[in-house]
């Protein structure tokens, strides 16, 4: 089962670090960061979200947030890359 992190700070220094390689081991991660958005845009975001037919599972707010995401998928690619031919190999035979 995947741990689930609560992280001051995970927006730069310690914090950063702790996030990134939580999310490198496949945990979940809840970030807090002193630069906090606008509460109102986060709110209306999320209650648009939540109104939606395709409600995201997750929702990365604020430029941080959404690099850190993208971050983490750039580095997941890389890793399923490096080894697909190997993985697509242990399909069965037709």
């Amino acid at each position: 089962m995947n741990k689930v992190w609560l992280i001051t700070g995970a927006s730069s220094g310690f914090g950063r670090a702790i996030a990134e390689a939580a999310l490198a081991d496949g945990d979940v991660v809840v970030g807090a960061v002193r630069r906090p958005g606008d509460p109102a845009k986060a709110a209306a975001l999320v209650l648009a979200a939540l109104e939606a037919e395709d409600t995201p599972l997750r929702l990365p707010l604020g430029d941080d947030g959404v690099s850190a995401v993208l971050g983490h998928l750039d580095q997941v690619r890389e890793e399923v890359l490096a080894w697909e031919k190997r993985a697509r190999a242990t399909g069965f035979d037709d």
